[in-house]
Formats: C-alpha cells, structure tokens, sequence
C-alpha cells in the first residue's frame, strides 16, 4: 500500500519522484534502442549513467550482474543479432519508499534481426524494476524483464 503523504510538500515530492522515474525510464529504453541501432561508447556511457554500479538485468533465466556486464549486453550481444530494437513500457505501478522504489511496467518492443528480410518481431511483456536515489538522482538498481507468449 502506497504512503499516504500528509503535507502539500510532501505529495509534490512524492509527484516529483514518480515523474523522475517515468523519465529515468524513458531515457534508459531510448539509449538502449539507440545503442542497438548505432552502437557508440557515447551511448554506452548514456546507458551507464542510468545505473547503479551493481545493477543487475534478469532477462528470462540469464542473470547480468554488474554495469560492466549489463554493457557488454548492449555492446557485444544483442548488436550481433539485431540491426533495430524500439521499446515502449506503459501503465507503471510505481511506490517508493524512502530512497527506493519499486515499479511495474507493461511493454512491447519491436525488434529487427541482422539480414532477416522477413520482417519485425514484436514482443510483449513486463518489467519489475527497483530503483535507488543517489545524490545524482534515481538510478536502475535491478531490472526483470519477462516476456508474454504470443496468444
């Protein structure tokens, strides 16, 4: 259950922090997709700068722990199979508590394979994220993303 925020300038924070989020992960898709498309040590650095250094991605059973290991997967691993990658995540339930916060989002991708002539691939699904304040503002501490089977 989401605290209930007693005075004027503690729902403005409160505001202010879901709308911080809602940006942080906004950016962080778009850098994604546009490092998948481009890659450049200037978008791996954008990416980065999204994250707390022990950030950790679960994307299905495979587990990347760490910044260094979450940006060899936008360097080194998906741009060998995908030539374009466009994200949207929607609806977020988003609570903070303190310092952290915790969210839910919807998503879907489409996604481009290198030489695949046949077309897009969509995919459909959730993220579970946790985010930390940091003095530079929140940060993805960990992030899971599960896929939805096609009906």
């Amino acid at each position: 259950m989401a605290k209930i925020h007693q005075t004027p300038a503690d729902q403005l924070q409160f505001l202010l922090d879901i709308e911080a989020i809602k940006f942080l992960k906004a950016r962080f898709l778009r850098a994604v997709d546009e490092q998948i498309a481009a890659p450049s040590p200037e978008r791996l650095a954008a990416i980065e700068s999204y994250l707390t250094p022990d950030a950790v991605l679960e994307v299905g059973v495979t587990r990347h722990l760490g910044i260094s290991a979450i940006l060899r997967l936008y360097s080194e691993t998906i741009p060998l199979v995908r030539s374009h990658v466009w994200h949207s995540a929607h609806c977020p339930a988003i609570v903070i508590q303190g310092d952290t916060a915790h969210a839910e989002w919807t998503f879907h991708a489409r996604a481009l394979s290198k030489g695949d002539r046949q077309g897009p691939t969509f995919s459909y699904g959730r993220y579970v994220d946790d985010y930390l304040r940091t003095d530079d503002g929140w940060k993805l501490a960990s992030m899971k993303v599960s896929f939805v089977p096609e009906p």
